[in-house]
């Protein structure tokens, strides 16, 4: 899950064009400190996303994957809002690892 979480917050993250430093610092403080590169490679970290989205799909209980979905809300709203692309990258996710679509709220209220 860590694995996917990482991978899954990358195409978060990039998902408006950049890396937000807020949204970096959110997925460290998630995955635990040195947990993320100082570096970031956004083309070869999503080579992976299929294979780790299909394995946690798989093997995952579906109340676990949904904890991957609050996380990446998280990620997203680290810069104070959550956009159009954010959010759709976060659908996207939720669709592959079969977390149901009445689950994903990416605004409040």
């Amino acid at each position: 899950m860590r694995r996917l979480l990482f991978t899954a917050g990358v195409k978060v993250m990039i998902a408006n064009g950049d890396l937000p430093e807020e949204s970096v610092k959110t997925l460290e403080e998630l995955l635990g400190p040195g947990r993320v590169p100082t570096e970031l490679k956004p083309d070869l970290i999503l080579q992976t996303l299929d294979d780790r989205q299909e394995a946690v799909r798989t093997r995952v209980p579906s109340l676990r994957r949904a904890q991957i979905i609050r996380d990446l809300r998280t990620i997203a709203k680290a810069n104070g809002e959550v956009s159009q692309a954010e959010c759709s990258a976060i659908h996207e996710v939720a669709r592959a690892i079969g977390v149901s679509e009445s689950y994903v709220s990416c605004w409040d209220g």
